[in-house]
């Protein structure tokens, strides 16, 4: 994808499919999604809720995700619940980022 950034420059992201998961096992029984994860794994921008409260992920979360990101791009790059002071955040913080997202979705 080919992102263009708020100076003007444009900038390409890849996409990694390093965290898939099989969703049926080898004799076709459907996997329990029940659990939870040590880690986040993604992008907190278009985490589902699951994935944010630490469960682990599923194609419901993947469809979930596609719908954000499709908000993201049709709306300039932005988040349309998000605040714009969102966007400006200077702090590091993944501890306070991930709160106030949570507090958004």
């Amino acid at each position: 994808m080919i992102d263009k950034l708020r100076d003007d420059s444009l900038h390409v992201i890849l996409v990694d499919f390093g965290f898939a998961n099989f969703y049926v096992d080898k004799d076709g029984n459907h996997i329990d999604q029940s659990e939870t994860v040590e880690t986040f794994q993604g992008n907190l921008l278009f985490a589902s809720l699951e994935q944010l409260n630490f469960c682990k992920t599923s194609r419901r979360d993947d469809m979930i995700s596609l719908g954000y990101l499709l908000m993201y791009l049709l709306n300039n790059n932005e988040m349309p619940m998000m605040p714009s002071s969102f966007y400006d955040m200077t702090s590091q913080d993944i501890i306070k980022r991930y709160k106030k997202m949570h507090q958004f979705k």
